[in-house]
Parts: structure tokens; C-alpha cells; sequence
């Protein structure tokens, strides 16, 4: 149950003793200057990495296999206890009453905040995501998985999950919302091929939601219209490497069996 912190440049370590079981789950701050541990102690520790002292998180009554950080002043833990605590390191006394987030069936082993802190995602042995609004404490459920989520994460965007389990599938959504985030009119592309690259190179199976993007609309202006042939560019050559298509018709997911794409043609005219 020891941490180590080691310094890249001479390889040198100081050890963070404390936990008294397996240490399962660790996440650093963002601002890098506080570490969160999770522990088959039923413990989470917050770590000051200056001083090297720790403030122990006792609520959980299992195994804490997940811990994820907020941009601000939030710090998440879930376990084995099926709940996921949402503790305010804001507060006068961080280590008491978090707030405890219900739902899961079994072991809660990841979890995620989007960028803005209102919702955190977290995963589940139940074969579940779930997402919550902090705010109101309301909760989606994301079904899905065939087997245990090991993990997920989110994009900087806050709006792209990526999730992987057990069953050997990982799911891919909101291609265009990636593309409108990272291009930038005529100045950057995004790297289609490193997309493409990235799932290829992976063993699991890959699910991709097909957008319904540019189907009865008019583009606005040239941005759009590229904006639309990118995605449809995009989503055509991934879901050549991918073993499901998924295509999103007014809310409801249609499954696109050992059929292409339709082409949605060039809309620069």
C-alpha cells in the first residue's frame, strides 16, 4: 500500500506510505499539486505532493477502485460499495459529507468529469455508464456494453465519451462534434488519419454512431458545407475498419448490417 513519486530527470523516489491494502486507482490534479489514491482499504487519500501529507476519505465501505478530479473544486471516488462520492475540496472540511451518487448495480471502476464540471460519467461491473448533472443530481444511463466498463474517458471538448469493457468493444461517438472543435475554418484539418489509425490498431471490436449530418439541410455557408463533407469523410472511413455502424435517424439508433454508408456526396457547389 506505498506510493511512490519519482522525479523523471534522475529517477530518484519518495515514498507515500499510508494506505494499508492495494492502492487500485490514482489521479493527479489538474494544477498537479494534489494526488487522489483509492485503496482496497476502503479509503481514498488526497495528497498535498509539497508537504507529502495526507487527508484520508473514509465513506466508502468496499474497495475504492476509481478517483477522478474536477477542474475546480470537486474530487470523485467510487468502489466496490456500488456509489460514487463526490467530495468538495472547496470546503472548510473536504472530508466531510460528500455527496453520494446511486444507481450502479455492482462496482463502480471509472470515472470522468467533463471539462465544465457539471456532469461526471462514471462506469460500472453492471455493464452500465451512467452520467450525472451535479447540479441536480439527475441521472442518464447508458446502456450498451455486453460485459464489465474497465474505463472511459472524456474529451477535452466535454462532449465525446469513449468507453471500453470486458466484452472487447470500443465504442466511438460524436464525430462531428470532434471536428468542429478541433478545425478551425481553412487554417487545420483534423487528422482523419490518425483517427483511423488509432482504431485499426486496436484488437477490440469498435462500434461507430453514424451522425445524420447534412441529410435535409441546407448549408449555411462554405464552412458548413466542409464542415459536412468532412464528417461524412470522416465517418465513411472509419466505419470501414469498424465491426458495427450505428446510424442516429430522429433519435432512434439504426443498426447498418453489412451495409456502407450512403454517400453523402460533396456539398461544395
Amino acid at each position: 500500500g506505498t506510493l511512490l513519486q519519482w522525479t523523471v530527470a534522475d529517477g530518484s523516489t519518495v515514498a507515500m506510505p499510508g494506505h494499508e491494502r492495494e492502492i487500485l486507482a490514482l489521479a493527479l490534479s489538474p494544477d498537479g499539486t494534489q494526488l487522489a489514491s483509492g485503496s482496497a482499504d476502503q479509503r481514498a487519500r488526497l495528497w498535498d505532493l509539497s508537504t507529502m501529507k495526507a487527508l484520508v476519505l473514509r465513506r466508502h465501505t468496499e474497495a475504492v477502485q476509481a478517483v477522478a478530479f474536477g477542474r475546480n473544486r470537486w474530487l470523485a471516488t467510487g468502489g466496490g460499495d456500488r456509489t460514487v462520492l463526490v467530495w468538495d475540496l472547496s470546503s472548510e472540511h473536504p472530508d466531510e459529507a460528500p455527496r453520494e451518487l446511486a444507481g450502479h448495480m455492482q462496482s463502480v471502476t471509472s470515472l470522468a468529469f467533463t471539462r465544465d464540471n457539471e456532469v461526471l460519467a462514471s462506469a460500472s461491473n453492471d455493464e452500465t455508464i451512467r452520467l450525472w448533472r451535479l447540479d441536480t443530481g439527475r441521472e442518464l444511463l447508458l446502456p450498451g456494453h455486453d460485459g464489465v466498463v474497465s474505463s472511459l474517458s472524456l474529451a477535452d471538448n466535454g462532449t465525446q465519451l469513449v468507453s471500453a469493457g470486458f466484452d472487447g468493444t470500443l465504442l466511438l461517438d460524436s464525430i462531428g462534434t470532434w471536428i468542429a472543435h478541433t478545425w478551425n475554418g481553412d487554417t487545420f484539418t483534423p487528422d482523419i488519419d490518425a483517427v483511423v489509425a488509432a482504431v485499426t490498431s486496436r484488437a477490440a471490436d469498435t462500434i461507430v454512431v453514424a451522425e445524420q449530418v447534412g441529410w435535409s439541410t441546407h448549408a449555411a455557408d462554405a464552412a458548413t458545407r466542409r464542415w459536412v463533407d468532412l464528417v461524412g469523410e470522416a465517418t465513411r472511413r472509419i466505419s470501414e475498419s469498424a465491426d458495427r455502424v450505428l446510424l442516429v435517424v430522429a433519435g432512434r439508433a439504426v443498426d447498418l448490417v453489412d451495409a456502407p454508408l450512403p454517400d453523402l456526396g460533396s456539398t461544395d457547389r
